[in-house]
């Protein structure tokens, strides 16, 4: 009997050390949050913002306090349970992200994901699907709808009405023709509004359709046919469960794949967005006709792979308690011994009254208010200029007459008077002293350039 008691009380005192540890584990993660703040400061400084702008700093603390309080506005909807632990999740985040939105928020989770994700805007109740069964869902098109083209292994024109069905459809049709019959999921993702790849196959929306076909069909030249991509993944499509119960249902192969850039940039886009609306803040506009977007994401993913988050790091819960645990760091590529929280408004700030030991100045000197001089009036601060050279102001030509040289000479006792050139001067006189006015004005005005 003592033993079975003891062996109780063991037991008890072990599963106490594991959930400490598994919550301290989880204190530690921060997948999520290094992702969120390295690509929201990738996109500051692609839009020409410095990092030592001081509004840098004050962008990411304001987006970690909205990241707080997201959660606890959601905590009732978005706390889920895993590995013993129960909290709310990053993933209550994006929950709470869908209630600012008009309509349902929808996301595949995982980078090259099979498992979709809507969050309800006023329900906070999450819709799952398989990214492989949206052939069922996929509308039908009549005649002179607008369809998605692409051309098959066969060379043949096929058409639809949504692309990532057509895009996956040649994607599998095209591995097949090469005798492959079970290829990797395809990453697909959309190239503006018109084009749309899954793997390196793409469709175009360029065409009007010719013929009609019904839900859950395309169109491969003049007949139509129903979609044979692979359709049956295990997941099941459930509408309307909470965020622990779709949580819940995620396989573990889904949760070991890297995060969809896509919610990071979503999350991104969301805090940064809400933050700017908060009275009093002091960080970075954010540009609503320039946001955040998955490729800048999946570049961040591409440039620091071992810091990029999984799935599970989106889904697992993060004590509301842990003052970081939706923080964002400064440097989110520092060891996680040296990652600075961004809720406080200085980090680096030491209070001089933890200081030992402290200065003490001695006592009021009662030193008086200076006086400051009166301010100098436009005048006063121009005399100096108007002044200048005081006597230069009356200084006047001294009148002179002057008189045309004459120049005689005597020859064989004959004397000759040269004058002709003070008869022509005397003509022309007021000619000549206009040409002399500018002559000298232009040469005074070159020596006062060159001083």
């Amino acid at each position: 009997m003592i033993t079975r008691i003891l062996s109780a009380v063991f037991a008890i005192v072990i599963s106490l050390q594991v959930g400490t540890a598994q919550a301290q584990a989880l204190t530690v993660s921060s997948g999520v949050n290094r992702a969120v703040s390295g690509v929201t400061q990738q996109s500051m400084r692609s839009r020409g913002f410095a990092a030592n702008d001081p509004r840098y700093y004050g962008t990411l603390s304001a987006m970690s306090n909205v990241a707080g309080t997201a959660v606890g506005a959601a905590a009732g909807a978005g706390v889920v349970t895993l590995i013993g632990v129960t909290a709310p999740a990053w993933a209550t985040v994006m929950l709470a992200a869908a209630t600012t939105a008009a309509v349902g928020y929808g996301v595949t989770l995982a980078l090259d994901g099979l498992i979709n994700w809507l969050f309800h805007s006023d329900t906070l109740k999450v819709d799952q699907s398989s990214a492989a069964n949206l052939s069922y869902s996929v509308d039908g098109f009549n005649v002179g709808d607008p369809v998605w083209v692409g051309f098959d292994s066969a060379g043949r024109k096929v058409y639809g009405s949504q692309p990532e069905p057509m895009a996956r459809q040649l994607y599998y049709d095209g591995y097949r023709a090469q005798g492959v019959t079970q290829p990797s999921e395809p990453y697909c993702f959309a190239v503006g509004s018109g084009l749309y790849y899954c793997g390196n196959y793409s469709v175009l929306l360029d065409g009007t359709a010719s013929i009609s076909c019904g839900r859950g069909m395309y169109a491969v030249g003049g007949f139509c046919a129903s979609y044979s991509y692979p359709l049956n993944t295990g997941t099941q499509n459930v509408t309307g469960q909470s965020l622990q119960q779709a949580v819940a249902a995620l396989p573990d192969s889904e949760l070991a794949k890297p995060l969809n850039p896509q919610v990071v940039a979503d999350l991104s886009n969301h805090l940064w967005q809400q933050a700017a609306a908060q009275p009093g803040y002091q960080g970075l506009p954010y540009q609503q006709a320039n946001p955040v977007t998955a490729a800048e994401a999946q570049t961040w993913m591409q440039q620091n792979p071992s810091m990029w988050p999984t799935v599970r790091d989106f889904v697992q819960p993060r004590p509301a308690s842990d003052p970081t645990a939706y923080s964002l760091p400064l440097n989110p590529t520092a060891p996680s011994s040296q990652l600075q929280p961004t809720t406080q408004p200085n980090p680096n700030a030491v209070n001089p009254a933890s200081e030992q030991p402290q200065v003490n100045l001695g006592a009021d000197p009662a030193i008086p208010q200076p006086e400051l001089e009166a301010t100098p009036t436009a005048q006063q601060i121009m005399a100096p200029v108007l002044n200048l050279l005081p006597t230069l102001r009356n200084f006047m030509m001294p009148a002179g007459v002057g008189t045309c040289p004459v120049a005689s000479f005597s020859v064989w006792n004959h004397s000759f008077q040269i004058d002709a050139h003070c008869t022509v001067i005397g003509q022309n006189q007021q000619i000549i002293q206009a040409f002399m006015f500018v002559a000298w004005s232009v040469l005074a005005l070159l020596v006062l350039l060159r001083a």
